[in-house]
């Protein structure tokens, strides 16, 4: 399959699980970790280092430097500005020269998929960067801006490199091109890949250098948004080494966070539900919209699959609301998640299958959140005519298979089991009044988790260590058993250089560098 059918498939993947609004640029928690207070200004384009403080570091914190792999610096890979390139409309990325949007466009750091582009900026910011591969214990590899370049294909009538006379290249054939490099320097060879970090914040990204994510790289860890990325390779080792990150939060915090904000609508849900459902996801939260119409007339439930609600109106919404409903997305995450916890309300996850959970190893599910098990879902799950039907041949491969839906944080001692979505919000209702209490505090001790960034000024900064921090944390907790192992002679740059070029990438991948599960995979979406 040539890459223009890829992407002509590809383009017809919706964005996963994402609410439909309008995205602005304006913009218990365990104490082992580091304590960022990174003020960001309005325009985003600079942390300030020194308000970077180290409170109680975990001991291998103390001496863990990390470096940033740029590839497209490192590996000669031409141009990619992302500022110049990629814009976020509604949560989606397009080109910036697409005149379709011209009105509703953002900044690419304000799509829910720019966790690398934060990360990469809090590393830049803290004590812990190494100037030299040479000095450091962990590598991130920052693939960001060829990722949003194939990200903005998929919104795309045709790819910008589908035509000859375009000199852009595929970026997910240069993407694969800088990873064959990376594999063949010393540093990889003698680490084996165990210290490198890759970041995939997006359900598909994985798809193209599949053979490089599932192979050589397993040994990496892959921080991912839902555990279907991993768990769809045959190695363990990969699936071992996942973590499940949040979607990036598409604004500043606005709030006045001091004031405590009055929720007089007691569940909320808002979704795209189309009809006839094209996935599992959708089948379910088409569902869930029928309560819309079933709600008793005093009820103060707001449950929609239609209403549209700009970011700002939303964002209100769901702080006046108390539980706030959370089927999966598309595939098992969404963005949804980070804006329910965000604005303080209590995650009610419905299923099975069910919704990813970002960060379980320091969020407190359990705590904060309510999981209701309702058994018509259940069976809608095990019908294939309710939604897209999966080939048997590539369900191993696929992450809209509901097989890998399961909770990922130990709630099955806690699931409240119903029969039918009718029975949530009574269900909800017998909830006693000081367990709804200490959930709420349980949800806003852990909101800073679901923040790659601080709140510009003069918001208030959340307290708490944030995603990044969660983040480098895992990372170097990742790299730990190669500390002082790896000769300081060891570097990720080639000592002549790479006889690939990208059209070679493109003609090995024509050739069968794309695994015989991918393309089938490809074929059907």
């Amino acid at each position: 399959m040539n890459s223009l059918v890829v992407w002509g498939v590809l383009a017809t993947v919706a964005v996963i699980g994402f609410l439909v609004v309008d995205m602005s640029p304006a913009g218990p928690t365990a104490q082992t970790f580091i304590r960022a207070r990174a003020r960001i200004s309005a325009s985003a384009n600079s942390f300030e280092a020194s308000d970077i403080q180290a409170v109680k570091l975990q001991s291998h914190l103390r001496t863990c430097n990390i470096y940033i792999l740029d590839v497209v610096e490192e590996y000669g890979l031409g141009s990619c500005n992302v500022s110049e390139e990629v814009v976020a409309v509604r949560g989606a990325l397009y080109r910036k020269d697409d005149a379709r949007w011209t009105e509703l466009q953002s900044p690419h750091y304000t799509s829910q998929h720019a966790g690398p582009y934060w990360l990469k900026k809090h590393i830049e910011a803290s004590s812990f960067r190494a100037k030299s591969v040479e000095e450091a214990d962990a590598v991130f590899v920052y693939d960001y801006c060829l990722m949003m370049r194939w990200l903005t294909a998929m919104h795309s009538p045709t790819p910008p490199w589908s035509s000859p006379e375009n000199p852009l290249t595929d970026p997910m054939l240069e993407l694969g091109h800088a990873y064959r490099t990376m594999m063949a320097t010393p540093r990889f060879q003698e680490s084996g890949g165990r210290d490198l970090a890759m970041f995939f914040p997006h359900p598909l990204l994985y798809v193209p250098v599949q053979q490089e994510h599932c192979g050589s790289t397993h040994e990496a860890l892959k921080l991912v948004v839902e555990a279907a990325e991993v768990k769809i390779c045959a190695d363990p080792a990969v699936k071992a080494n996942g973590l499940i990150v949040p979607y990036a939060s598409p604004e500043f915090i606005e709030d006045d966070e001091e004031q405590a904000p009055e929720r007089t609508t007691f569940m909320f849900f808002l979704g795209s539900c189309e009809a006839p459902p094209s996935n599992l996801g959708k089948a379910m939260r088409k569902r869930i919209g029928t309560l819309n119409s079933t709600l008793p007339a005093d009820s103060t439930s707001l449950i929609s699959c239609s209403l549209r609600m700009a970011h700002s109106e939303l964002r209100k919404q769901t702080r006046s609301s108390q539980f706030c409903l959370l089927p999966p997305g598309d595939t098992a995450s969404s963005r949804r998640i980070t804006d329910i916890i965000l604005a303080g309300c209590i995650p009610v996850f419905i299923g099975r299958p069910w919704h990813s959970m970002p960060l379980a190893g320091f969020v407190n599910y359990r705590d904060l959140a309510v999981f209701i098990e309702v058994s018509e879902l259940i069976h809608l799950a095990q019908d294939p005519h309710t939604w897209r039907d999966i080939s048997p041949n590539s369900t191993a491969t696929n992450v809209f298979a509901p097989q890998f839906w399961f909770p990922d944080a130990h709630a099955y001692d806690d699931m409240i089991k119903i029969d039918f979505v009718e029975d949530i919000e009574p269900t909800l209702k017998a909830i006693p009044q000081e367990e709804v209490e200490r959930k709420l505090k349980a949800v806003a001790a852990a909101r800073s988790y679901f923040l790659y960034r601080k709140p510009a000024p003069p918001h208030p900064p959340l307290e708490g260590p944030n995603a990044a921090d969660a983040i480098v944390d895992a990372i170097c907790t990742h790299a730990k058993p190669l500390a002082g192992k790896l000769a300081k002679s060891s570097h990720l740059v080639m000592d002549k250089p790479h006889e690939h070029s990208a059209h070679a990438s493109a003609r090995l991948l024509r050739e069968g560098d794309v695994a015989a599960d991918v393309r089938r995979l490809l074929e059907e979406y």
